[in-house]
């Protein structure tokens, strides 16, 4: 049982690791998601999926970078 739930978390692990890199190249590269999705052998939905989360985290640690700023003017 435990062995199979190591493999589990070592594939998880490897597919977040492949999810990210694949979240690289479409950024630095201004691939699609499509694109993207057929490079790396990912399901497009959950690359799209991963990408939706990427971007609003860095969306909200954008506008946490714009209050902090905002207030060291103040």
């Amino acid at each position: 049982m435990s062995l199979q739930l190591q493999k589990y978390t070592e594939t998880s692990l490897v597919d977040k690791q492949l999810i990210q890199k694949a979240i690289e190249y479409m950024l630095v590269y201004n691939l699609s998601v499509r694109q993207c999705a057929q490079l790396f052998k990912i399901p497009k939905s959950t690359l799209h999926r991963n990408f939706q989360k990427r971007k609003l985290q860095d969306d909200e640690n954008q506008y946490k970078l714009l209050i902090d700023q905002i207030t060291t003017l103040l």
